[in-house]
């Protein structure tokens, strides 16, 4: 009875604890959902060893993503998770990241994102990057990270860069 409701659910909302219950509900078994919202309330974990992992989503046309807690693992977590979604039309993604060295920008989201989903006409994104600038002393200007949406054309993209002093 319940294989019959996966396979012909074609929308759901969602909110789920963390990332792995996300990857098990996108392990094949609703092959039939266009439209999924989710909501992650807990930081995702450090790693995702799950054999459904790189299983293909092609029938999803609309992804939202939201996570409520900061992300560090985006580059093996959330990227290859969007690079699945080959027919996505719709993008929305309200995350907070915790990166190494560089903040993500409009360079990176073309790089390891965009040019996998070749049919996206809508990305809508809020993406707080954070960075732990102990030892750093450049920084970058708000006029290069907005150099960095060149190719978000028609689009309105607004950055800010804020710098904080750990208490």
């Amino acid at each position: 009875r319940g294989a019959a409701i996966y396979s012909t659910l074609l929308e759901l909302h969602v909110s789920v604890t963390d990332m792995t219950e996300c990857m098990c509900m996108l392990d094949g078994r609703f092959d039939q959902l266009r439209i999924l919202y989710i909501t992650v309330y807990r930081n995702l974990p450090r790693s995702l060893n799950l054999e459904h992992e790189q299983k293909l989503l092609p029938n999803l046309r609309i992804f939202s993503f939201c996570c409520k807690e900061k992300i560090n693992n985006f580059d093996e977590s959330i990227v290859p998770l969007l690079r699945r979604m080959l027919n996505l039309e719709e993008l929305d993604l309200n995350i907070i990241v915790k990166c190494n060295e560089n903040f993500i920008d409009g360079d990176t989201l073309k790089k390891d994102i965009i040019i996998y989903i070749p049919r996206l006409y809508k990305f809508t994104f809020n993406i707080c990057s954070t960075i732990d600038h102990r030892n750093q002393t450049n920084f970058p200007l708000n006029k290069h990270i907005e150099k960095t949406f060149k190719y978000f054309s028609n689009n309105q993209i607004i950055t800010c860069i804020d710098h904080f002093q750990e208490e």
